[in-house]
């Protein structure tokens, strides 16, 4: 990963799409006009993980504040 990126791991509850989830990071992507530098998803037992990477911290705060899925997520990680 590079230096001085954010990331925000999150993780749907079980039983939500993919595509359910991915349209509401778009939203919230799109209202500040944020384009991520890397994202990341894998599945466990029914639940996407997913790992957006940021170029500065308040992009990835911006994001955070916006995000409304109820979702677990954790920001930032400084990588």
């Amino acid at each position: 990963m590079a230096l001085g990126t954010y990331t925000i791991h999150i993780e749907t509850p079980v039983g939500m799409s993919l595509g359910s989830a991915m349209n509401d990071i778009r939203s919230g992507l799109d209202i500040h006009k944020i384009e991520p530098i890397e994202f990341r998803s894998n599945s466990i037992e029914g639940v996407f993980i997913l790992d957006i990477r940021f170029g500065s911290q308040d992009e990835a705060h911006l994001f955070e504040q916006d995000f409304q899925l109820g979702l677990s997520a954790r920001i930032p990680s400084r990588c």
